[in-house]
């Protein structure tokens, strides 16, 4: 992509598979939709209208803006954007702090989580690291999906 701002990298996370996908950001959806909020609810919408909100078809998206991780003011924000159970149509929440630039700096403009875990009696932590994302249950050792 020859627009400026994006790592270009968004990792598809199937948690009932236990794979991760790695897929650039489209140009045209970049320049339309810009950034954070705006690619997650496209994301959401795409997924289709009668996803049920509860169910694993759903996504979770934690996305970055064009700006993130940069020396510009404020721009250390994170949107999380999802399909909403209590209006059946998108709601999205916004972070402060490091999360979004570190994101950004391990070389990813989002992640989108989908399904569920399946047989899985613990929860599960999502370490990033360049370019590279670590699932690991607690009380286990980590491993790596390249």
């Amino acid at each position: 992509m020859n627009l400026g701002g994006y790592a270009d990298r968004i990792a598809w996370v199937d948690l009932s598979a236990g794979k991760v996908e790695y897929k650039p950001v489209p140009e045209e959806d970049a320049r339309k939709y810009v950034g954070a909020r705006g690619l997650g609810v496209k994301f959401v919408f795409d997924n289709g209208p009668k996803v049920d909100a509860l169910s694993p078809d759903n996504i979770l998206c934690f996305m970055n803006g064009p700006l993130t991780g940069s020396e510009a003011n404020m721009s250390g924000r994170l949107a999380i954007v999802t399909k909403s159970p209590l209006t059946g149509t998108v709601t999205d929440s916004h972070q402060g702090g490091w999360s979004a630039a570190r994101l950004r700096w391990a070389g990813f403009d989002g992640l989108v989580f989908k399904a569920k875990l399946t047989n899985q009696p613990m929860p599960m932590s999502m370490m990033i690291k360049w370019n590279c994302l670590t699932p690991q249950r607690f009380g286990e050792k980590a491993y790596t999906i390249p």
